[in-house]
């Protein structure tokens, strides 16, 4: 700090002094990215921006290097779901669904169109509260997770489901979703078989959070048969099932003390496909998370943690 002239230095309480440097101007031109997501030959990702409020906004780079906003100005994709968020939107040929933080209602932006809100209003103001959705393969429908607040509950009362849309020809919005799976405490990660056929999705219940324990379930889509119990329990950690393109569905599971790469095929097996001494999975604070992803030439490039780094690696087709 400066002193008048011929004074010596003036000497104050660490932290007390005064500074151009503020932390407005650190952070309000540091926009975020995360979610980056590959539709075709396009690129998207979400950009959090603090000069505009703090929103989320959905950017898309096309093949010929062009970028574009999707939201319109002011729109914020951002669920509060489970309270922590993630996973407030997805994109199929184009189609963008996202959850407005404004109301927490699930949209629908066709390109070059405006948003279309396809749930209704909730009986509770931001009470209906949706995440980490999928589109079919057809194309015909789509699963979401679905957190409703009822009116004069409190949080014990909360409902966690799995919903399905029906995006067939002559669908109205905004339409009541139907519900495909209930009962557990908590829901995630509902995905597509690559035929359609069957749903996988991640279920757990109080007082587990899901780094203590979570099951993997896959039932038939058809949801007449019961669903099947892949892996996990009150005392397994499972997360992120992504289905391979040759049917076989693919998870991080804790069962050795490490979140590890594994796969469950159609005959029932569960075999170890990453096993080492580090961290694949992390902690599931939010939806959405992806640490691993299948290349087209056969590879699964997946990120790991060890001695508080990540890293970013690749299993080849033979195993090595």
């Amino acid at each position: 700090m400066s002193s008048p002239a011929g004074a010596g230095p003036t000497v104050l309480p660490y932290g007390s002094w005064s500074t151009p440097i503020t932390s407005e101007l650190i952070v309000r031109a540091a926009a975020g990215l995360s979610e980056v997501r590959a539709d075709g030959d396009d690129l998207w990702w979400a950009e959090q921006r603090p000069e505009e409020g703090g929103r989320t906004q959905l950017v898309c780079r096309r093949s010929d290097g062009t970028t574009a906003e999707a939201l319109p100005e002011g729109g914020n994709a951002r669920t509060a779901a489970h309270e922590y968020g993630g996973g407030a939107w997805w994109v199929r040929d184009g189609m963008v669904w996202f959850v407005s933080w404004a109301d927490q209602r699930l949209y629908r932006l066709a390109p070059g169109g405006d948003p279309e809100a396809i749930t209704p209003e909730p009986a509770v103001p931001r009470g209906d509260r949706w995440a980490d959705g999928a589109v079919a393969p057809d194309g015909r429908s789509l699963v979401c997770v679905r957190e409703r607040h009822h009116p004069g509950g409190g949080p014990a009362d909360v409902v966690n489901e799995i919903v399905r849309f029906d995006l067939g020809a002559g669908s109205v919005w905004p339409a009541e979703p139907e519900v495909v799976v209930s009962g557990p405490d908590f829901v995630s990660n509902p995905r597509w078989s690559p035929d359609g056929t069957a749903l996988c999705w991640i279920e757990w219940d109080h007082p587990n959070m899901p780094w203590d324990g979570t099951r993997l379930m896959v039932r038939d889509d058809d949801g007449e048969g019961e669903a099947r119990l892949v892996a996990g329990g009150d005392d397994e950690s499972v997360q992120q099932p992504r289905w391979h393109p040759d049917g076989s569905l693919w998870f991080i599971s804790d069962r050795t003390g490490w979140w590890n790469l594994y796969r469950w095929t159609a005959a029932g097996a569960v075999e170890p496909m990453v096993v080492m001494d580090a961290e694949i999975g992390v902690p599931q604070w939010v939806f959405g998370q992806s640490r691993y992803d299948f290349l087209p030439d056969g590879r699964v490039v997946f990120a790991y943690s060890r001695a508080g780094f990540d890293h970013l690696a690749s299993r080849r087709a033979d195993g090595t």
